[in-house]
This record gives structure tokens, C-alpha cells and sequence, in this order.
């Protein structure tokens, strides 16, 4: 950090960071009677690769009303006897719109040498890093965003309203009928040259003073990938896609000692893949149309007619506590009582498929739903000193 003045300071320097890569390592063992018989490991190939940076980020106060952060990264990434490179710029800049209020714009363009796949199945998601090859090269966006901010009330209460959009260039995603039992060959396997894009608008209002005390928080985004071999090579609604976030939180100050709080979140479901039927086993080369995916198991063959066509249902929740504060000589003590999921939510985590043995003796394919927490009370104690 360099200091020229108050008007203008700066920040730089360089970073080096080494990457090792042990992409779909299976680690295999068995025990009988706390012996292990077998400890393997298969596909065990590590994968490096270097990274090495600069970057110059300027602070600049223009006026009393406008001040600009400018900001240049220069990066070298080398796979292989492969290597990239690239000028990042970046700048956000706030302007002073009155004694309480704040506008701002920014502009960023970044680049990421590691891409990640993943695999949602029917809800449970897995992820995969690898580094960018010549096959496969860095990720690049584009993002712009704008913000206003205001203070009311002699800055008793906060208001935010943020947009942005962005744009995504040399993603990957794995193709259909491509699962981690080959995810060796990720390489290969994985739809390359995707394209994203992501936007969305943000509230925020934060209330810091007085007894009732808290915030709300509301996002609507959108993020969609589109890749030439999968879904016709339309549009679809990437694995993280959830248009809707509401989050509400409070706290209440019954006395100086005595404290109650609430929060409670609600989320759109997440994109999902779920079977529309399946048929005894079939060549897994024999070709379908509407984009349908084959996935050969040890029941037959299921089919998928289109990537994240189906979602999981909403998730939301609601937790209370409440806190027991006391000073003490040598410091503070609090006695917290709180409950997690007060109405029991059964928030899916993921869906999975039994075969259910029925009256006459044949076996019905059913869809169940998998959830992690229920309901969970709970009583902690703290000393703060």
C-alpha cells in the first residue's frame, strides 16, 4: 500500500499460486470385522498448473462528491506446455448524491483458470474442479452493476438497491449420460464453449437502532447456461438458479439483559434432473430424439427429456432464540435457548427412486424425498472476555 496523499492511494502487488489436481480419485476399501482387506485407490493421475499475478488498484478522491476505485490485474496461467494470458480491469465508482444518499456504478472484467463441473442428479448436487487446459480454456466475464444506498432518519435506518448483469464465456458442463463413474475423462467428455448469463436486482433495509432492531433482504436473480449439445442447444436454467431469496431477521430488546430474536429465510427450489420413465436395457449408443438421456442402470434404462426441465419444492424455515446476558467481573456471560425449523420444515435436500413390492407380488418404481434437519432445540452458553 502506498499513501501519495489524501486524494489518491494505491495498492499493489504480485501473487504465485501452484495448483495440484487429483480430478475423480475413487478411494475403494473393505473391511470385514474392523480388518481392511482392500485399500485402493483408482484413477489416481495428478494434474498441475501455475498461476502467477499483478495488479494495480487505485483509490481516487475526485471531489467531495465523487471518488473512484480503478484497478488493472495482469495474469499468466501456464498447463502444460500451454499458456494464457490476460488484462483485467475493473472500476466502481460512487458519487454523492446528497448528505444521505450514494450512487454507484461499476464495471469489472475477470478471468478464472479453474472450472468447475457439476452433477445434480435428482437434487444432490457434486462438484468437480479441474484446471483450464488447451481444450478447455479460462473462463471469462463480464459484469456491470449499480447501486443506490440511502440513510434515513439520522442513519436510524439503511436502504440498498443493487442490479447487475453479467455475461460468461468458455464455460463446461457435463454432457448427457456423463456421471462420475468416467469422470476421469472430463476432458473429453465435458460440452465445452458455453455460454452464460446472469442478472438480478437486490433489496436491502437495515433498521440499527432502538429496541427492534433487524433487516430484510429480497433478491430476484436469473443465471441460464447454453451449450450447443445439450437441450437442443437451447437455453437452460443453470444448477444454482433460484429466482427468488426473502430473508427477514430481528431482534428485540425486552430488557437490558434479556433479548428475543427471529429469523426466517425462503428460497426457490433448485433446478433439477428427475427420470420421466425408463424401459429394459437398450444399446447405450441407440440415439433419441427431444434430447432425452440415457442413464444405464442396474434396473434397466431411465430417461431425462430436458437438462434441470424439473425443480425441488421451495425451501424456507423459521428460527427463534432467546439470550440471557449477565456482566460479569472478568467478563460477559449469555445462556442462549433457540429452536431451529420451528414449524419442522421438511425442506428437500434430495429426491431418490425405491422399488416398492406391492399385494401382487410385482414391484412399483415410487419417488421419495430425502431431508436432513428437522426441528432441532438447542441450549449454548457463552462467556465473552
Amino acid at each position: 500500500e502506498y499513501y501519495l496523499n489524501k486524494n489518491f492511494n494505491f495498492n499493489f502487488g504480485i501473487n504465485g499460486i501452484y495448483h495440484t489436481f487429483n480430478p475423480a480419485t475413487v478411494n475403494y476399501f473393505n473391511q470385514v470385522e474392523n480388518i481392511i482387506k482392500t485399500d485402493t485407490s483408482f484413477s489416481s493421475t495428478k494434474i498441475n498448473s501455475l498461476e502467477t499475478s499483478a495488479y494495480l488498484e487505485v483509490n481516487i478522491l475526485i471531489s467531495n462528491l465523487i471518488k473512484s476505485n480503478i484497478g488493472l490485474r495482469y495474469n499468466k496461467y501456464f498447463f502444460n506446455k500451454t499458456n494464457f494470458q490476460s488484462f483485467e480491469p475493473r472500476i466502481l465508482t460512487t458519487f454523492k448524491t446528497s448528505k444521505s444518499s450514494f450512487l454507484k456504478l461499476s464495471y469489472t472484467y475477470l478471468e478464472q483458470n479453474i472450472h468447475m463441473l457439476s452433477f445434480s442428479g435428482m437434487g444432490a448436487y457434486s462438484n468437480l474442479w479441474v484446471p483450464a487446459t488447451e481444450m478447455c480454456p479460462p473462463e471469462k466475464t463480464w459484469q456491470t452493476s449499480i447501486g443506490f444506498e440511502q440513510n434515513l432518519f439520522s442513519e436510524k435506518i439503511n436502504i440498498q438497491i443493487d442490479g447487475y448483469y453479467k455475461k460468461m464465456a468458455n464455460l463446461i458442463d457435463f454432457g448427457y449420460g456423463t456421471f462420475w463413474n468416467n469422470a476421469i475423462s472430463w476432458e473429453e467428455k465435458s460440452e465445452k464453449n458455453g455460454i452464460g448469463t446472469s442478472y438480478g436486482l437486490e433489496f436491502f433495509i437495515n433498521k440499527k437502532i432502538g429496541k427492534l432492531t433487524g433487516w430484510i433482504a429480497y433478491t430476484y436473480s436469473k443465471s441460464t447456461r447454453q451449450f450447443e449439445n445439450i437441450n437442443s442447444g437451447n437455453e437452460y436454467d443453470y444448477d444454482f438458479d433460484r429466482p427468488h431469496d426473502f430473508k427477514i431477521f430481528g431482534t428485540y430488546k425486552i430488557s437490558d439483559n434479556i433479548n428475543v430474536s427471529a429469523n426466517w429465510i425462503f428460497q426457490s427450489s433448485r433446478p433439477i434432473n428427475i427420470p420421466v420413465g425408463s424401459m429394459p436395457f437398450l444399446d447405450p449408443t441407440h440415439t433419441l430424439t427431444h434430447d432425452e438421456l440415457l442413464l444405464q442402470t442396474d434396473i434397466g434404462t431411465s430417461f431425462f427429456y430436458k437438462k434441470n426441465d424439473l425443480r425441488l419444492k421451495p425451501y424456507h424455515r423459521l428460527d427463534i432464540a432467546i439470550n440471557f446476558i449477565k456482566e460479569k467481573k472478568r467478563g460477559t456471560r449469555t445462556w442462549s435457548i433457540s429452536i431451529y425449523n420451528v414449524y419442522n420444515r421438511q425442506n428437500p435436500y434430495y429426491y431418490y427412486f425405491e422399488y416398492i413390492l406391492q399385494q401382487d407380488g410385482t414391484y412399483q418404481r415410487k419417488l421419495f424425498q430425502q431431508s436432513l434437519f428437522p426441528i432441532i432445540p438447542s441450549v449454548s452458553y457463552n462467556f465473552k472476555f
